[in-house]
Parts: C-alpha cells; structure tokens; sequence
C-alpha cells in the first residue's frame, strides 16, 4: 500500500499537468492522502505483548497491570474461547485472545489514551477500541454473575464469623460504600453528572465480604447523586425489603458509612 499510494499521486498530478488542469480539489486529495501517508508510518512498538510482557517478572506484572499473573492467566482460560476470530484468508492476522485482554488490562489499569496504547501494542487505536469494548461485554455477559455472586446461607455464617473474630461486630455478612467512576465528558451535558468534588462521574455502590471479594454492584446513577439515594434504588434495597428469608440468614445485616444515613442495613 506504502508503495502504490506515491505512485498513485504523481500519476495523478502528472495528469493534471497535462491537461493544464488547476482544481483545488486535487490540493485537498494530495494533502489527505499526504496525511494518510504520515499516519501509517507512525513508530509503534509492533512486539510488545509478544516479546516485552512474556519476560515482565511477577512484581513487574502487577505493577503495569493491577493484578497477579496467576489471575490473568485464570482469566485468559475463562475468556479465551469468546474471544478467538475465526480464521481469515485475507487481510491482517485478527488480534489473538492473548493480546486482546492484555490491551484491556493494560487500558483500564493505566491512564493512557488509546492513541498511546496503539503505539505500545503496535496496533491502531480502532483496534484498541474495538478489544477493550469487546472483552468488557465478553466479560459483563459470562463472567459478571459467575463471579459476583451473593453467599448463600452457610456462607454468611462463615462470613459473620470472620466479621466477628476481626471486629467484634456479630452477625455482620458485608460491608456497603459508593464511590465515584471519573468520566472524560459529561454524558449529553447534564450537570447532574457532575459531583461535590466537581468533576463528571458517575456513581458505584459495592457490597464486599470479609476478604474485600465483592459481592453485589450496582452502578449508573450520576455522579450528584447522594448515596442514601442510589442505595435506595438499588435491586439490593428492594430485595432486602421484601426479603422472606431467602436472600438474607435470620439476624444478619451490612454495615455501611454514615453517607448512606445509616450505620446498620438490614
């Protein structure tokens, strides 16, 4: 392609010298396909994800990437399968399962845009796009309830228990806060994205047990909103009222901050 495209635009402007033809709309071509031109040729680091991580110890991989290798390589067995392109016969080589979810940890642990990321990964930032969307649905659709899941009877026994041994505090199943996702922009510019702190986000509220594993979420309300209020919306509030039993051992409740106006949650 590099080597046609030059080709291609001085038989175009020989042409046009011929025929004595002075049509800016061929100044705009030239300087679009100019700029095609630069951008293809811009430096990226093509063996990153091939070469670079493989050799990152186990400390290095935490660092850049927020979590164990030992769970990356869980999560690379439980995605794998949703992830692999079927095989082409023309064209690039599709991204592999591998590289894709090293693209997304690698955007959702770090700050960088996806234009910076398109130079690590040696990819263009579509691509970066494209695999960072498609294994946080992959993710949100197989592995959101398999993973995050409220304990069942026995284990809010043992839960309780723990809380107890740690604290003091019997009968206690989970811990309750919201904290707050910082956005880029504001969503179709509703100031009611904007929060105390006054910056754009959007609100997360979090369930976690006695070893921090979370076990219920609930997220969208804008970033304004109190916490009393989102958790009084919230599927876990409406199946706590109408709780027979079933979702919640007898006498157990969650302890959240005095941001949600109360202390105990039953």
């Amino acid at each position: 392609m590099d080597a046609i495209l030059p080709f291609f635009i001085m038989e175009l402007f020989d042409y046009g010298e011929q025929e004595e033809i002075e049509d800016a709309n061929n100044d705009i071509l030239f300087l679009f396909l100019q700029s095609f031109l630069a951008r293809s040729q811009v430096p990226k680091i093509y063996t990153f994800a091939e070469e670079i991580i493989p050799n990152f110890n186990d400390n290095d991989f935490q660092r850049h990437f927020r979590l164990s290798i030992n769970t990356y390589h869980a999560l690379l067995e439980e995605l794998e399968p949703f992830l692999r392109y079927k095989d082409r016969n023309m064209g690039k080589p599709s991204t592999n399962p591998n590289k894709q979810i090293l693209i997304y940890l690698w955007y959702v642990a770090n700050q960088d845009s996806m234009r910076e990321d398109s130079c690590i990964f040696g990819v263009s930032p579509f691509t970066i796009h494209r695999c960072v969307r498609r294994v946080s649905k992959i993710m949100c659709d197989r592995l959101l309830h398999k993973f995050i899941v409220w304990p069942n009877h026995n284990e809010q026994q043992r839960i309780s228990g723990a809380v107890a041994d740690m604290s003091g505090v019997q009968n206690c199943i989970g811990f309750i806060d919201g904290t707050h996702i910082a956005l880029s922009f504001i969503p179709n510019g509703d100031k009611d994205y904007i929060n105390r702190k006054g910056f754009p986000s959007i609100q997360l509220q979090v369930v976690v047990d006695d070893r921090m594993k979370i076990i219920d979420t609930y997220v969208g309300w804008p970033g304004c909103v109190h916490d009393a209020r989102v958790y009084r919306n919230s599927p876990l509030y409406n199946r706590l009222q109408h709780d027979n039993g079933d979702f919640l051992a007898p006498n157990m409740f969650l302890i959240g901050t005095q941001s949600f106006s109360i202390t105990i949650l039953l």
